[in-house]
């Protein structure tokens, strides 16, 4: 399981003010703290439907990530591949389908709230 919290950024990090960033309790999953770079448009409006897609078997697989680290999501198991392809885990898909989607809820939260 992917333990893991959802904390507001405070000032001086090089992230917007109050931005959530994952943080990982368990050093398992330490090399997903790269997902906090990715563009957040990209996790709501590409990540997230594309797993539902490979959930609901209208996709294959999906892969997505940031650098060093790769997820190849397939609808019962994914692998991370982090250290550029050279280390990798499995784990299963739901674990990593129910991590994204309350990321991708705090990534819509946090849109609401800012000044457009």
């Amino acid at each position: 399981m992917i333990q893991f919290e959802i904390r507001k950024n405070k000032e001086g990090s090089g992230f917007d003010h109050n931005f959530p960033l994952l943080k990982f309790t368990n050093e398992k999953y330490f090399m997903l703290h790269e997902l906090n770079r990715c563009n957040p448009d990209y996790i709501i409006d590409e990540v997230l439907p594309n797993l539902e897609k490979v959930l609901t078997k209208d996709l294959e697989y999906y892969e997505f990530g940031y650098e060093a680290t790769l997820i190849d999501f397939n609808k019962d198991k994914a692998t991370i591949n982090y250290n550029y392809g050279d280390d990798q885990l499995k784990i299963e898909s739901q674990a990593i389908y129910e991590f994204m989607l309350c990321w991708r809820n705090a990534l819509v939260d946090w849109e609401k709230n800012q000044d457009h």
